[in-house]
C-alpha cells in the first residue's frame, strides 16, 4: 500500500515553506509543478491522495479546470483546496 499524501500542485516558494511547517497529522506533501504533473504521477504510481491542494488563479490552468479534469476522471471524493491571491 502507497503512502498517504496530501498533493500540491503550483505552489510558489513562499507557499510550499508555509505548508511544510503545518500540522498535517503526520501526512507526506508531495508537490507537483501542475495539473499534468499531478495527473501523470496519480495514474503511473498509483499514489494514496488525500487531499490536493492548488495555487491558481481560479481561472486558471490549476484552478477551476484541474478541479473539473479531476472530476471526470473518476476522483470525486478527494477535497480540493484551491489557493489563491
Amino acid at each position: 500500500m502507497s503512502k498517504e499524501i496530501i498533493a500540491v500542485v503550483n505552489a510558489d516558494q513562499a507557499t510550499q515553506k508555509f505548508l511544510e511547517s503545518c500540522n498535517f497529522n503526520g501526512l507526506s506533501l508531495q508537490f507537483f509543478a501542475n495539473g499534468l504533473d499531478l495527473s501523470n504521477a496519480w495514474l503511473g504510481k498509483d499514489l494514496d491522495i488525500l487531499a490536493i491542494i492548488s495555487q491558481s488563479e481560479i481561472m486558471g490552468a490549476n484552478g477551476i479546470s484541474l478541479l473539473e479534469a479531476l472530476r471526470n476522471k473518476q476522483y470525486s471524493s478527494v477535497p480540493f483546496f484551491l489557493l489563491t491571491s
